[in-house]
């Protein structure tokens, strides 16, 4: 009589990973994006970033011919007195003022004269029915960040409601993009080269041969990995598509792709880590052996998808 099949340890895997798909998904929030909006705590007599942005360069860039806009508006109840600045910085070292040397900004003194690129002045009455500055950039050697903030002249603490809109008008429907962003161009090309790798490989795991065991559970996990990087790609391009339109990421789109990539990482990873233990090759494979390789992995993944999102937050 034949010798019953051991049970498929796959789903073992997936049962392992199920706490990594709960924990993120319950994590979906808007990241960075062209608009920032919030409110925020503007300490008396001090000064706080709202937000920064890459903008564009040309050699001929001049007034009526800029590269980057931004437009803000901010409103605030209370106090209903005072003076505010928001102020412009850019990436330059006289201008962007570290963490060391950020506090102690007066609205009158030449350190802010010095370092703010261009500000404009707020008298807190109007804040209660919105104030909306604006400015053109222009840059004409490298592409740069920029940084908006707001300070304190009056030497009373408020609370502030922004939204800040940046834009590169030069990359016409890409003008909401920042220049360190990824565009579509190129997440076309490799959602193709993932189309091209998932076809070749499900093809391979399905055909029949009497001479190769096709299904066997190294190749299902590898067929797992480039499937569900293939997948991650296309919702990370849905993603990038609807933020050009919209200028901020749609949350769900954002984060099943980067579970989605996380996942063929760590089906990589596992599989890497079972082959070197010589599972699938000289010892057959149980469930307990993709147990073992998920409670090495699955803290390092969980680390990393975290750190990834909130250093792009």
């Amino acid at each position: 009589h034949p010798s019953p099949s051991p049970p498929n340890p796959i789903p073992a895997a997936m049962h392992a990973a199920s706490p990594l798909l709960l924990l993120f998904a319950s994590l979906c929030r808007r990241a960075g994006a062209a608009w920032f909006r919030g409110n925020i705590e503007v300490p008396a007599g001090g000064a706080v970033f709202l937000s920064k942005f890459c903008f564009d360069y040309a050699k001929d860039s001049a007034p009526g011919n800029y590269v980057g806009k931004i437009e803000a508006t901010l409103h605030s109840t209370a106090p209903g007195e005072g003076k505010m600045m928001f102020v412009l910085f850019d990436d330059e070292a006289q201008s962007y003022p570290d963490g060391s040397r950020f506090g102690g900004f007066s609205c009158d003194s030449a350190r802010l004269r010095s370092a703010a690129r261009w500000s404009f002045d707020i008298n807190a009455t109007k804040l209660k029915s919105g104030v909306t500055p604006t400015s053109d950039i222009f840059e004409k050697l490298r592409p740069r960040w920029w940084y908006a903030a707001i300070v304190d002249c009056s030497g009373v603490r408020r609370t502030v409601d922004y939204s800040v809109h940046m834009q590169n008008p030069r990359l016409e429907w890409l003008k909401e993009l920042s220049m360190d962003r990824c565009g579509p161009s190129w997440m076309y090309f490799f959602l193709a080269v993932y189309a091209a790798l998932s076809f070749a490989q499900v093809f391979a795991v399905i055909k029949r041969s009497t001479t190769a065991r096709t299904q066997h559970p190294l190749r299902i996990i590898l067929t797992g990995c480039v499937l569900s990087g293939g997948v991650g790609m296309l919702f990370l391009l849905l993603n990038t598509l609807w933020f050009a339109k919209h200028g901020e990421d749609q949350s769900n789109l954002y984060m099943v792709s980067k579970i989605l990539k996380a996942w063929s990482k760590y089906s990589l990873l596992c599989m890497l880590l079972l082959i070197s233990k010589g599972r699938c090759i000289s010892v057959a494979l149980h469930a307990r052996d993709i147990w073992s390789a998920t409670r090495v992995l699955a803290p390092i993944c969980i680390a990393s998808l975290v750190l990834e999102v909130w250093g792009e937050y």
